[in-house]
């Protein structure tokens, strides 16, 4: 009893002086400080911790239905540039998909405007004479997103699909691979390697109807 008094004695004592008093507030201080710092940045890693949880559980569900994005990028407005390499044979279809579709062919540096009906590209000057760009029939239908929805909805049904930072590979075979890469929740990029032939397809400027 006689020790407790003492020990308050002393605090008193300490408190009333001016300097031990704002030593003492000092330390309070630096105590409140340190306790919030260390209350913040276990809030902070707790909320990052979180957003990255959602964020992986909604790339998942993306990275899961590449058809539904593929259904998505056939519906919406877009620019486009579809390059064709069949050895030294190379052309490239370069346009703007709205509600008609219109741009340029260009190969072996001769360039015509081109407008697309039915999935079919005729000389834009000619139209109402329906004369077609020549190309050919199985290069028409590797352009066509139609077809390569069939193709990856018919692959996920049978095949694990390969996953690498947003590039996705369908091995339909030796011969025939289907490389699809993403950007956020739009495809910017389809490449389909079949036999020599190559097909490089380009999107931007996506916007969604």
């Amino acid at each position: 009893m006689e020790k407790e008094k003492k020990e308050k004695k002393s605090f008193k004592e300490l408190w009333a002086d001016k300097q031990s008093k704002a030593v003492i507030k000092l330390i309070m201080w630096l105590a409140f400080f340190v306790i919030m710092f260390l209350f913040l940045l276990v809030s902070s890693l707790f909320t990052k911790n979180n957003k990255q949880y959602y964020a992986d559980e909604a790339e998942e569900k993306v990275d899961v239905n590449m058809v539904a994005l593929l259904s998505k990028l056939k519906d919406s407005n877009y620019s486009y540039e579809y390059k064709v390499i069949n050895g030294d044979d190379t052309y490239t279809l370069s346009g703007t998909k709205e509600e008609e579709e219109i741009g340029f062919y260009e190969k072996n540096n001769e360039i015509i405007k081109y407008q697309v009906i039915d999935h079919k590209f005729y000389k834009f000057e000619n139209i109402e004479s329906k004369e077609e760009i020549v190309i050919s029939e199985n290069d028409l239908k590797y352009l066509n997103i139609d077809n390569l929805i069939d193709e990856i909805k018919k692959y996920e049904e049978e095949n694990q699909v390969l996953n690498e930072e947003n590039n996705y590979t369908y091995n339909i075979n030796e011969n025939y691979i289907i490389t699809i890469n993403k950007k956020g929740n739009n495809i910017n990029e389809v490449n389909i390697k079949i036999d020599s032939i190559e097909y490089d397809l380009l999107f931007k400027n996506i916007v969604t109807n």
